[in-house]
């Protein structure tokens, strides 16, 4: 699987260790963590040495129990030698021990020592995000026998292309300290140097042989041809993609392998921008389109009302924390929970408050109404029920998830039965008027992506174990297929689409086969999907990909129809209304896109290398 952080920590540090990790996957950011992804009868200790050398970030839960733990040293020490980054997250007032503090002396520290806990596990998340912005892959390290002693000390610098540092011990802008492994690099830098000099005086001395000019090995381009470039098609293995194969024996895992891939085109056809609007922080999730209105919160604590054929602010309501949550909106009230631990109702014409509601924790996923009661998880552990006019509690169910703050995901409501999530690998069915519990089914890992049920089936994705169709009246499992969806799902017409690991996926919904794929530029996560006008729209959240573009594509095959540039990751699901896309990056914008006003703009030709 891929990742970008693992999470190494002492056992009896598990909760707090668990709540990072779902701090940081519900902010799209990939983590590992033993003993949830080592997969079954795979060597313990062959599975923790490479899932350390294939991320980019470590993050050492920092306490007593760790700093005195010879696994954890261990796992230092490798990520020190693999040149991966140590991010120390301190929540014991403990000084480390000589072992470990050769490793990470000069690392910067996050300090947890003060509750709550939340507080400080959000500013974790924002740091994670802005340094995994910030650093490259690492390089493998050259055992020091193999390279030359390099003299003197490399000084640190910074890829003009990327605008990332390079892997030398580089302070970022925030503070981070990047170790990179000390001497291993330097020498292997050494000896790269050196063959690039060698290679840059023959070039010098008889010309560019792959240019396409006179002496060439290689013909000139073609003037006014593009070379699109296109990524490999997604793994879908159980060996290529290091997740497990079907989990239960008596249900089929579906091979992909047969769908139709689709690519890039070379030439973007991007829709006319309508407008747009600046917050002064990353949006949510989600947002809605409902009688002319756009409805989202955002990261600066607001939830906002636009006009949806202007852009004009109708009104903003502050909130106590940021609003990670999806609105709403039923009967004139937009609803939406915050990271302040309420649950709010707030008049829809005026954004006035109605009501609100203290959980437990903080509350990231959409609320659910249905027959004038309003079903909300929280990190608390626990779903809730509450009048949707007036807040009051109907009920509230415990789910088994033991750690510090719960991963739940947004409900779905149907036929009066509450379908919801849990942080323990479980997926729920609650009766909607007492709450009693129906049915539970273990689906093997964490269930990422909020059910969604149509026909009778409830669809829901977990963290490894895949897309599942499961029976709504009894919870028996339908079908299993891959890959795994990394945010909601969305159905249509028969279909599942999906987003996940480097694009876009429709998948049967009767069946589980997979009926095509699209393959974006990057190969992180995708953004929810949207379907709307026979068209599906999708975009990239993977924090390191420079493919910053919305993508629609035809529903019934997966072919592009356009792609629209962003100013960053594409972090919200799209919301469709009357021919506009409206969807929000992570640099703030939000986007009105007219998808009934598209032109047509050619790739810029690559330039032509000529000889001496």
């Amino acid at each position: 699987m891929a990742h970008d952080v693992f999470i190494s920590h002492a056992i009896e540090d598990k909760p707090t260790a668990d709540a990072a990790c779902a701090t940081l996957e519900a902010r799209r950011i990939r983590c590992w963590i033993a003993p949830r992804d080592v997969l079954p009868g795979m060597d313990y200790a062959q599975a923790l040495v490479e899932a350390i050398n294939q991320s980019r970030v470590m993050l050492l839960i920092f306490s007593a129990r760790s700093n005195h733990s010879p696994h954890v040293r261990r796992e230092v020490e490798r990520a020190v030698s693999a040149g991966i980054p140590i991010l120390p997250f301190r929540i014991e007032d403990v000084s480390p021990s000589p072992s470990l503090e050769y490793f990470i002396a000069t690392a910067h520290w996050l300090d947890a020592l003060t509750p709550p806990l939340e507080r400080h596990l959000k500013h974790l998340a924002e740091t994670v995000k802005l340094l995994l912005a910030r650093i490259a892959k690492p390089e493998p390290v050259v055992d020091e026998a193999e390279a030359p002693e390099a003299k003197g000390t490399a000084e640190p610098t910074v890829d003009e292309a990327t605008h990332r540092p390079a892997p030398v011990g580089k302070a970022l802008e925030f503070g981070i300290v990047v170790r990179w492994g000390g001497r291993p690099i330097v020498r292997l830098a050494a000896v790269f140097g050196a063959a690039a000099g060698v290679v840059a005086l023959i070039f010098l001395l008889v010309g560019w042989p792959f240019g396409g000019g006179e002496g060439s090995l290689l013909p000139a381009p073609t003037p006014g041809a593009s070379t699109p470039t296109v990524p490999p098609a997604h793994p879908t293995s159980a060996a290529a993609t290091g997740r497990p194969s079907a989990t239960a024996a008596r249900t089929p895992r579906v091979s992909p392998t047969a769908a139709p891939i689709s690519t890039p085109t070379p030439v973007e056809r991007s829709p006319r921008v309508l407008w747009s609007f600046k917050t002064s922080y990353s949006f949510s999730w989600g947002l809605v389109v409902v009688d002319g209105v756009v409805y989202l919160g955002t990261g600066d604590n607001y939830v906002y009302a636009l006009d949806a054929v202007t852009g004009e602010k109708r009104w903003g309501f502050e909130t106590g924390d940021d609003v990670e949550s999806s609105p709403t909106v039923t009967e004139g009230t937009v609803y939406i929970g915050s990271d302040d631990h309420y649950v709010y109702a707030l008049d829809a014409g005026t954004g006035e408050e109605r009501w609100r509601f203290q959980t437990g924790a903080w509350v990231q996923f959409s609320p659910a109404v249905a027959d004038g009661v309003v079903y909300v998880g929280s990190g608390d552990n626990y779903v809730y029920a509450l009048g949707a006019a007036t807040g009051e509690e109907r009920w509230r169910f415990k789910t088994g998830y033991e750690g510090a703050i719960a991963r739940l995901t947004s409900p779905a409501v149907a036929d009066g039965v509450v379908y919801i999530g849990g942080g323990d690998d479980y997926l729920y069915a609650l009766d909607g008027v007492t709450g009693e519990l129906r049915w539970r089914r273990e689906m093997y890992d964490n269930v990422f992506s909020p059910p969604v049920v149509v026909d009778g089936v409830v669809y829901a994705g977990t963290w490894l174990g895949g897309l599942r169709a499961l029976d709504a009246g009894t919870g028996d499992e339908l079908w299993v297929s891959s890959p795994s969806p990394s945010g909601s799902l969305a159905v249509a017409d028969g279909v599942v689409y999906i987003g996940s690991d480097g694009g876009a996926y429709a998948v049967d919904a009767a069946t589980g086969e997979e009926r095509w794929r699209f393959q974006t530029g990057a190969y992180g996560w995708a953004s929810s999907p949207t379907v709307a006008d026979a068209a599906v729209y999708i975009g990239n959240q993977d924090i390191a990909s420079n493919d910053y573009h919305l993508y629609a594509l035809d529903a019934a095959t997966g072919e592009e129809r356009w792609r629209f540039q962003m100013g960053s990751q594409v972090v919200s699901s799209p919301a469709a209304a009357n021919g506009v896309i409206y969807v929000g990056s992570q640099d703030g914008y939000l986007y009105a896109l007219d998808t009934t006003r598209v032109e047509e703009r050619w790739v810029p030709e690559r330039p032509t290398e000529s000889g001496p």
